[in-house]
């Protein structure tokens, strides 16, 4: 039986990886995935779902190869960067 602290592990790569995302470093992945079941899953769908956000917005005509703007601005509401 796992105690408390092994529970937590995965749950704490994941929020660290995703504090990186929000904070603009759309290259950070949760790495090293050796947990099993729904630990697991859990962490590999956090990497699809950062690579699915990454792919769009590249795509985006917003993007302008800056994800921290791109996130203010959109945490800010607005439509489009001010450049």
């Amino acid at each position: 039986m796992m105690s408390g602290k092994e529970n937590d592990a995965p749950i704490t790569k994941a929020l660290k990886i995703c504090k990186e995302d929000e904070n603009g470093n759309l290259d950070a992945r949760i790495t090293n995935i050796i947990e099993k079941g729904e630990a697991g899953e859990f962490m590999h769908t956090i990497n699809r779902l950062i690579d699915r956000m990454d792919a769009n917005f590249r795509k985006s005509e917003i993007y302008r190869g800056d994800p921290v703007t791109y996130l203010d601005t959109h945490r800010a509401g607005r439509d489009k960067p001010d450049c």
